[in-house]
């Protein structure tokens, strides 16, 4: 087993998760006026504000539903042939996407902006395969959740730079090419992270299996896939971390969306998801490593679903900025404690040889929320622009009550 340490190698993936996080954050300023606020007619004129909202949030859900199909083969993939090579694969699709999109703007095609998420989607694997490979030698707990952290604290403070960067690129501008910018901004920061995992990723995992065995490993994984949902250790936590997840791809869907309502403008869209991305961060860097040392992992899944539970009542009851700002911290800072908490329970208490496979069910389960999330975002301003956070709300408190009645082996 390798020494994972804070070396060259590591530095690498963490700097290319924040370089993928960061090109994926910065082309909300540009879809939310160019498909919301049709602000280059890609859509006629006679299309609804509720159509234009769905249409939005299915080519968010788009990328999802492709990164569910993809994620859980790449990271399968990742388990046989190395981290290293799987990492380049998506790091080449990223680049291929984010070009695609930016010539779909400056034609202003729909269809070639459709087509950039299902490339990106299908080759969106970076974030799983990153945590596999922080966790190759990771036999404790606290090492697995401190790992995890640096994972998602990367792709935070990634995401956290992506909408202001946007922004600012876009700035006032409403031209075709002006739109454009960020998503080429994207495939530049895509080509520096394969940069950086080419030379300065070092592969982490003793690699076993033989190479005539792939095609058939690679079938199998679906079964792999489904053999770990119905493992009974790990089936309620699974569902647990689904909902959570639900709740928090809700929450991050529904802001342009809720933001256009109220008339505010993508500049200030994209400083509230900065901000969002910063606390988020901020929990993950100073608050959660020092409750790994004092709380278990229950009561951090604990703090962290009745902060988004309470965070999502409140956030329907004002409208100013200020007040949106506040609750969007409540709810920042609160999701790192479920998701770190649940993740790493379900790691320990999965085979060792079997985290690859973990990580990338994590992922495929966080692309399956940014499926369902958006389309119920989407389709709930149909009646209420409050009905999405009373669904998430009820969610999050059925993950706190089958929580609270979870006892482990040793307990029951």
């Amino acid at each position: 087993m390798p020494k994972f340490t804070l070396n060259t190698s590591v530095l690498a993936l963490l700097l290319t998760i924040f370089v993928d996080a960061l090109g994926w954050g910065l082309i909300f300023p540009s879809l939310t006026p160019l498909l919301i606020g049709n602000s280059s007619g890609i859509f006629a004129s006679s299309v609804s504000i509720s159509s234009r909202n769905l249409q939005f949030e299915w080519v968010v859900a788009l990328y999802s539903l492709f990164m569910l199909i993809g994620a859980p083969m790449l990271s399968g993939l990742s388990d046989q042939l190395g981290r290293k090579p799987i990492l380049r694969l998506c790091l080449i699709g990223s680049t291929l996407s984010y070009g695609i999109a930016a010539l779909g703007v400056y034609g202003n095609s729909l269809s070639l902006i459709i087509l950039s998420r299902i490339i990106g989607g299908l080759t969106a694997g970076s974030m799983p395969i990153a945590q596999s490979a922080l966790l190759d030698s990771s036999l404790y707990t606290n090492q697995k959740a401190k790992r995890l952290s640096w994972v998602s604290l990367a792709s935070n403070l990634g995401f956290a730079c992506g909408p202001v960067l946007g922004a600012i690129i876009l700035g006032n501008r409403t031209s075709l090419f002006a739109y454009s910018l960020p998503f080429w901004s994207g495939a530049i920061l895509a080509i520096a992270g394969l940069a950086l995992i080419s030379y300065g990723f070092q592969e982490t995992l003793t690699l076993n299996t033989q190479r005539q065995s792939l095609k058939w490993r690679t079938y199998v994984n679906l079964n792999d896939f489904a053999a770990i949902i119905q493992d009974r250790k790990n089936r309620g936590f699974w569902l647990m971390l689904l909902f959570s997840l639900i709740a928090y791809s809700g929450f991050m869907a529904m802001l342009p969306i809720y933001f256009n309502h109220h008339h505010y403008s993508a500049t200030l869209l994209g400083y509230s998801m900065t901000w969002f991305a910063l606390c988020n961060g901020l929990s993950l860097l100073l608050l959660l490593p020092r409750c790994l040392t004092v709380l278990s992992l229950k009561q951090l899944s604990y703090i962290g679903l009745s902060g988004a539970l309470v965070g999502n009542l409140l956030f329907v009851l004002g409208s100013n900025f200020s007040y949106l700002m506040i609750i969007i911290s409540l709810i920042a800072i609160a999701s790192p404690f479920s998701y770190i908490g649940l993740v790493t329970h379900i790691a320990n208490h999965s085979h060792s040889q079997q985290q690859g496979k973990v990580m990338g069910l994590a992922g495929a389960l966080m692309a399956l929320s940014w499926i369902i999330a958006p389309l119920l975002a989407g389709l709930s301003t149909n009646y209420s622009y409050q009905l999405i956070y009373e669904i998430q709300a009820s969610l999050l408190a059925l993950c706190l009550g089958y929580l609270y009645l979870y006892r482990t082996p040793n307990q029951a």
